[in-house]
């Protein structure tokens, strides 16, 4: 019984045994990553010694690949290949494989003089021929583009490829779309040399090949006119003054991201930013949240279902400003005119703000010095009557429009602001030197520092008794004549009171019943000024005793100035400054009178510099008539 029961533990012991081992050996496969087959089927051999089971054996999963000699079948799992076959192409001389579709494509090579067919894997033929070009100047075999008739080139000192380096200033007509060529001479264009197309105003578009690898310091400096440009993914290095001073342009990235090679952040601007798109073959998006695009010469931003003017090309004389612009047919109102979009247009005279518009950027007109006429246009109501229009304007907005007069139809001599704006900011009118007056409502409820500074001939209309607190110590840098309580007062603080008079506009002083001559207009006669001896106003007659600052200033027409005043004591500073075309001031008095009327500095200064008379005026005195 003792013997029995030892056998029966000693099998139990034995299958226990066993079943534990095949336990283990089932969780306990480490499998090789690399695939085993044959022509059936693949798996992954354990790789634990002793071992030799198979996982993951299935059969293969076959698909059709090919090269550009050969067809065959591969599995898709674990690249086993078979079925090797060379492509049969048939004989309708389209190369497309009777046996598996494959359809061969001929590399085609180019330069500026022809094309042809590059290939080593077939027997087609391969003779250059000539390019032949449709009416954008393009090739329509290759896609070689030509390139625009006067650009000059330099050989690289590889002697295998070209620098652009600018353009042939003899050459009359170039476009303002302009496009450097792939190749030159046959041989690439590379580089963007240094200046190359610095200073050229008139530039609106340049196409930029993808043989181009570097682009050089200042080669695009002060092109004003540029609204955007593709930079292909060629180029691995841009220096950080290649596009320096090009106001509201947009860059078009083809990398994905900046690349090391392009130098600092410099290289977009010193003082205006402008956004750029990556990746812009699969992106619009640039990296301020906006979607630039360009419609009549104008480059718009898209962004919450509204538009900004990102900048408007400065080829037009007027400007009128769209409420609603389309873009992939949905139209959207144009809410905002951008930082700098009209920055240093010398061209532009004229611009209709329209009624949607809410926001002037800062700079936004800067340095526009033919800018004459604002007009605001303003219609219906929103939120009640709250009136749809301006309501903030940024710093310098309007400095440097030397011709700015006028905003509106109302009074020549008033520039009108928008009555919804809610204040004026710094610097908003520097240098506005043809401004005569302007009138400060109550709605402006602020005023920044030196928003007036260099407006030489402003009379500053108030609303307010006297300058509210919260404006700026600096608003009146340089003490413009102010009439507060304008709607019930027409005198400054020092008792003058400004009108206007037939086309001239006085300061007359009711005390001792003088009169400054602030300026005049010359509409039917403009090559004579007439400086009249007295005005009548309110029925008190004023005697002409002075030539304000600045009266005169720039004017390109004066030919003749005719002093008829017996009682004028003196010439403004800057009074005739620049009046280019002057020859000749007849005095009625004599030349001791003459040399006693006080004259300030640079009152004549730089006039006469274009007549016959080599820069000298002739004065005559004791002049009768």
């Amino acid at each position: 019984m003792k013997r029995k029961f030892v056998v029966i533990f000693s099998v139990m012991l034995l299958l226990c045994a066993s079943v534990l081992g095949l336990v283990a050996c089932k969780h306990n496969h480490e499998w090789n990553e690399a695939w085993e087959n044959d022509a059936t089927y693949h798996w992954h051999n354990c790789n634990k010694k002793g071992c030799d089971e198979e996982g993951n054996k299935e059969e293969h999963s076959f698909a059709l690949k090919t090269d550009l000699n050969n067809h065959w079948q591969q599995c898709s799992v674990c690249g086993y290949s078979k079925d090797v076959v060379k492509h049969n192409f048939n004989s309708n001389n389209d190369y497309i494989c009777d046996d598996c579709g494959f359809q061969h494509q001929h590399k085609i090579v180019y330069d500026d003089a022809d094309h042809q067919y590059a290939c080593d894997n077939c027997d087609i033929n391969k003779d250059k021929s000539a390019h032949t070009f449709n009416d954008k100047d393009t090739c329509a075999f290759c896609g070689f583009i030509k390139g625009t008739i006067g650009l000059e080139f330099a050989l690289n000192s590889d002697n295998n490829s070209y620098t652009i380096t600018g353009v042939n200033r003899e050459e009359e007509n170039i476009p303002s779309d302009i496009v450097i060529p792939e190749y030159y001479k046959g041989k690439p264009v590379t580089m963007i040399g240094e200046n190359a197309f610095s200073g050229r105003e008139s530039m609106t578009s340049v196409i930029i090949p993808k043989s181009v690898e570097s682009i050089k310091d200042g080669a695009f400096f002060g092109c004003h006119g540029l609204l955007e440009v593709v930079i292909p993914d060629s180029v691995k290095y841009i220096a950080e003054g290649a596009f320096e001073n090009c106001y509201g342009i947009t860059i078009k990235a083809q990398a994905k991201s900046k690349p090391s090679g392009w130098e600092t952040i410099e290289w977009r601007v010193q003082t205006s930013y402008y956004p750029v798109v990556w990746d812009c073959e699969n992106n619009n998006i640039a990296e301020d949240g906006y979607i630039y695009f360009v419609e009549n010469g104008v480059k718009y931003g898209l962004k919450n279902n509204q538009l900004k003017i990102a900048k408007q090309s400065p080829l037009k004389e007027n400007f009128n400003l769209s409420p609603t612009v389309e873009f992939n047919g949905v139209n959207y109102p144009v809410t905002e005119i951008g930082e700098y979009a009209f920055y240093k247009n010398s061209n532009l005279k004229t611009i209709r703000v329209t009624n949607y518009v809410t926001k002037i950027g800062k700079y936004a007109f800067n340095d526009c010095i033919s800018l004459s006429n604002i007009t605001w246009v303003l219609k219906g109501a929103v939120e009640g009557d709250k009136k749809i229009g301006v309501e903030e304007i940024g710093i310098c907005a309007f400095a440097g429009c030397t011709s700015l007069s006028v905003a509106g139809i109302n009074n020549p001599t008033q520039f009108e602001l928008p009555n919804t704006l809610k204040s004026i900011s710094a610097g908003m009118f520097q240098d506005c030197s043809s401004l005569q007056q302007i009138t400060i409502s109550s709605n402006i409820e602020y005023v920044g520092d030196s928003a007036f500074v260099g407006c030489s001939k402003l009379i500053i209309k108030c609303v307010t008794a006297q300058k509210p607190p919260i404006w700026s110590n600096l608003w009146n840098e340089d003490n413009r004549p102010v009439i507060w309580n304008c709607n019930s007062n027409n005198s400054t603080e020092d008792g003058y009171i400004f009108v206007q008079i037939s086309s001239a506009f006085y300061g007359l002083n009711k005390v001792n019943k003088t009169a400054i001559l602030i300026s005049q207009e010359l509409e039917n006669y403009p090559e004579l000024l007439f400086v009249s001896n007295s005005v009548d106003y309110d029925g008190v007659t004023y005697q002409v005793t002075e030539i304000g600052e600045n009266a005169f200033a720039n004017n390109k027409q004066i030919k003749t100035i005719t002093i008829m005043a017996t009682n004028i004591k003196k010439i403004g500073a800057g009074a005739f400054l620049g009046c280019v075309a002057l020859e000749n001031i007849n005095f009625i008095g004599s030349e001791s009178d003459w040399n006693a009327v006080e004259k300030g500095s640079n009152w004549i200064l730089g006039a006469g510099i274009d007549n016959n008379n080599n820069g000298e005026i002739n004065y005559i005195y004791n002049y009768q008539g």
